[in-house]
């Protein structure tokens, strides 16, 4: 298969071929649409960089299971990722017990704290310490994306008409750029695309306080009566437990994600 490493590369170089494509081609009609366009370009910017950056969080050395806690597993009304025997889950890999949510991410061979998938796009796992900058990273390249499908469509109809005008040939290069232009556009709408679609995704899970792993293979494992997740807050605590409780700083790639990543209040806690 295709290295993780060089899929997100290319992915970020077509990023970057779109982006120069655009600014040559069709370019920005006044200081006010730069700043529409590089205020989110700066932020995704600045939301990589920490999503790269940032390690997702690993297991403390200090941590030795849910007895560490100071109870029994059978006492504790957190903690549900238990053994059927009722002991806490071992990794063999990295010789460590996993805290409730961690799980081991073979691409760097290590255990994540509240893991969610590992994105080749980074090169990093994401996890409790960086979802939120992966989270805003989604959200700004999908803001330029949109921006750029739009301001684009114009001049990529006047590609179309003048590749379809009938009349004398134009010349390679004139038909070159034509194309370019018309695939750019239409790239920027597919990353738009899928992209929104993604971020609304995960914005789902955000608000339910699931990750991608538990939505996709542990589900039922973690609903209390057949009705809530057991994690599941309310949306308002569940979008706190990943943004923090500063609303002025959500869209701001800063760290404000509370907790240690390794105890995690559930529904029962709030009975």
């Amino acid at each position: 298969g295709i290295n993780a490493e060089y899929m997100g590369g290319f992915i970020l170089a077509l990023m970057g071929w779109v982006y120069f494509t655009f600014l040559l081609q069709v370019g920005f009609g006044s200081g006010l649409e730069i700043a529409v366009f590089h205020t989110p370009a700066f932020l995704a910017s600045w939301s990589l960089f920490q999503a790269v950056f940032t390690d997702p969080g690993k297991v403390p050395q200090e941590w030795h299971g849910h007895e560490s806690d100071g109870c029994h597993p059978s006492q504790r009304r957190s903690g549900y990722e238990l053994k059927n025997s009722g002991k806490p889950r071992y990794c063999r890999r990295c010789l460590c017990f996993k805290p409730d949510r961690a799980h081991h991410d073979s691409s760097s061979d290590r255990c994540v704290l509240k893991m969610d998938h590992h994105c080749p796009w980074i090169n990093n796992a994401v996890g409790h310490r960086n979802y939120k900058f992966f989270m805003l990273f989604v959200l700004y390249v999908s803001m330029c994306a949109v921006y750029i499908s739009l301001a684009g469509t114009p001049a990529s109809l006047g590609a179309l008409r003048f590749l379809f005008a009938p009349g004398g040939a134009p010349s390679f290069l004139s038909v070159l750029s034509a194309v370019n232009l018309l695939m750019t556009d239409a790239t920027a709408a597919v990353f738009a695309a899928t992209l929104s679609m993604f971020f609304y995704f995960h914005v789902q899970l955000a608000s339910n306080n699931t990750t991608t792993i538990e939505y996709l293979e542990k589900r039922d494992k973690f609903m209390t009566h057949g009705q809530s997740h057991l994690y599941d807050l309310g949306w308002h605590e569940n979008l706190v437990s990943v943004f923090g409780r500063s609303w002025a700083l959500w869209a701001i790639p800063v760290s404000t994600t509370p907790g240690d990543g390794v105890r995690f209040p559930t529904r029962l806690d709030l009975d």
